[in-house]
C-alpha cells in the first residue's frame, strides 16, 4: 500500500466532505449550488475509494461517512444535525488520515 496515495486521497475526501457545510448554508439561502449532485459525486468517489484502497472497507469511520452522506441525501434534517454529522465525518476521516501516515502540517 502506498501511504502517500492513501493520505492524499483521505485529505481530499476530508475537504470534500467539509465543503458540504457552506454548500448547505448557500442552498438553504436559496442559492443554486447543486448540493444533491455534489453529494452523488462524493458518494461515487467514496465508493471508488473502496476499490482503490480496499483497506478502507474495514474502517468504520469510512463506512460511516458513506452511510451518513446517503442519509443526508435522502432525509430532511435541521442544520444543527447536518453540521454535527458533517463534523463527525470530517473527524473520522481525519483520524484515518493520521492512522495511515498523514500529519497535521500537510
Amino acid at each position: 500500500m502506498n501511504k502517500l496515495s492513501i493520505t492524499t486521497y483521505l485529505a481530499g475526501i476530508r475537504s470534500d466532505i467539509f465543503r458540504l457545510l457552506p454548500m448547505k448554508e448557500q442552498n438553504d439561502a436559496g442559492q443554486e449550488v447543486y448540493l444533491q449532485r455534489y453529494m452523488e459525486t462524493l458518494i461515487a468517489n467514496l465508493l471508488g475509494g473502496l476499490s482503490q484502497f480496499d483497506i478502507l472497507g474495514k474502517e468504520k469511520q469510512y463506512i460511516y461517512s458513506i452511510t451518513n452522506i446517503r442519509y443526508l441525501m435522502n432525509n430532511e434534517v435541521s442544520f444543527e444535525q447536518w453540521r454535527r454529522t458533517i463534523l463527525a465525518m470530517v473527524n473520522g476521516i481525519s483520524s484515518l488520515y493520521k492512522k495511515y501516515g498523514g500529519t497535521d502540517d500537510e
